[in-house]
This record gives C-alpha cells, structure tokens and sequence, in this order.
C-alpha cells in the first residue's frame, strides 16, 4: 500500500515548480573531518533487546565520516542567532555573510524533553529515550532525493560536525562537537528579489493560515501538500509539527498557489 502511494505522489510531480532543493554554500566544509557515530546511546543486552526491541540500535553505532563545518569561512562567515525550538532535536539558527539564513540540527533527540521535570531522570524516561533507537539516524540523507523525485520543494540538508569553537559563544557547550544536518533556511530574496525555489515570498504556517483567510485568491496547492504528506506516511514521519513547514508563493495569473516545503 505504502508502495502505491509513493507512485501516485511521483507521478503528480510534474505540477510542481521546476526546481530542485537547494544547498546554499559549499566552502567552508572540511578540509577536517571527524569520524563518530551518531549516538552512544543505544547498545543493549540480550535481555534488553527482548523486551524493548532490536530497532535500529546496530545503526547508531555505526561510525560515520563528516566534515568540520568552519564557522569563518561557511557562507562568507558564520553567526549563531538563537537555539530553534523543538521538543526533541538540538537546532541552531545561524545566519552567514552571503545573507542567508541556515539551520543546524542534530541527528541524535532528546525523547524526554517535553515530559514533566519530576520524570526526566525517571525509568519511564529512560524507556522513551531507548525507544529513539528505532529512527534510522541517516534518514534525511535518503528523504531528499525522494522529495526531489516526487517534485516537493526543499532544501539539501549535509551531514556536518559543529566544531567546538568560540564563535559559537554561548552556544559553544551544548552545539560544539555535535554531529548534525545544516541546511539552508527557506527564504525570500532581499527588497522583492527571487530568493529559495525563485520565490518572492515565503512565509511560515501561522502567516499562511492569516492569508488563506484574508484573501479567497490565495490557495494551497493541494496535489503539492498531498505529495509531501505522502511521502512524510511513507518513510514514517507522524509528528511534523508548524515550524516544520515553510511555504513558498508562486502567481497563478490572478491567483497565488502555495508550495509547502517540508524540512
């Protein structure tokens, strides 16, 4: 059944703008790079795996090569503006020299984030943490070309290292060593100009939801949405949350269709 989804998402993909996820910036990635596995997190025991389940544990401790991201030279330079939100994943939103914005996130979550203080250190936290094991820790790197196959916008995550640098500042002790995506931040150009997909305006899920309603003219483009959620079924991710979605406008003659981009 998943399999007969997919299809129908890749052969609606021909009505989606012509363009392909984007990467931003190259320079500045290595020449250092850090052999790690993405969490320590996961081994267990016999008995252990009996109970809870082999998942995906074998996965996380697979070591993985990435490069170093250099903060200095990375988009002309990089800043970090403000922790990204979030009840599981470690994001940080930095903004570069070449006037984009871009988006670090790390591979490994934190399950126990949203739950009550008084439970953090609890055996039931400790239950939901082990259950993150059943992710497969590369995923976005295989979700993007099906998002590209199927026609969706987006943008093109790269498996990087945060380097434990100053210039992160206050962010250096929870951001610096981690392993995680960067990718760049869905945005409009300055003053008007085409910025991601060549879109003029891009705006995120609250933003959207005042437009529908200010004006009939404006319209989500439903086969795009339908596309991206079906392809959100089919490799298993339930729980996309507003902040996951930007939206990209296109003119339709007198009317404008919004593009989600799922990230």
């Amino acid at each position: 059944m998943k399999s007969r989804w997919l299809v129908v998402a890749l052969a609606a993909a021909a009505t989606a703008p012509d363009v392909h996820g984007q990467s931003g910036s190259t320079t500045g990635l290595g020449p250092d790079t850090v052999t790690t596995t993405p969490s320590g997190r996961y081994p267990a025991n016999g008995l252990h795996r009996l109970l809870l389940g082999d998942l995906n544990r074998d996965l996380w401790a697979v070591p993985v090569s990435a490069p170093v991201l250099d903060l200095r030279r990375f988009a002309g330079g990089l800043s970090p503006l403000r922790r990204g939100g979030g009840l599981q994943t470690q994001s940080l939103r930095l903004r570069g020299q070449d006037g984009q914005t871009y988006n670090f996130r790390s591979i490994d979550k934190d399950a126990t984030r949203g739950l009550d203080p008084m439970l953090q250190n609890s055996l039931p936290a400790r239950v939901l943490q082990d259950q993150i094991g059943a992710l497969f820790p590369l995923s976005a790197m295989v979700v993007a070309p099906l998002l590209e196959a199927a026609g969706v916008l987006h943008p093109n995550p790269r498996l990087v290292v945060l380097p434990d640098d100053p210039l992160l500042g206050d962010f250096r002790e929870e951001f610096g060593g981690l392993l995680g995506w960067l990718e760049v931040r869905p945005d409009e150009g300055p003053d008007g100009e085409p910025g991601f997909a060549g879109s003029t305006r891009i705006v995120g899920s609250p933003r959207l939801l005042e437009r529908l309603e200010e004006s009939p003219l404006e319209q989500v483009d439903a086969q795009a949405y339908l596309r991206a959620r079906l392809l959100d079924v089919f490799v298993g991710d339930w729980d996309r949350h507003p902040d996951q979605w930007r939206w990209a406008s296109f003119e339709r003659g007198d009317t404008v269709s919004w593009y989600p981009i799922p990230r």
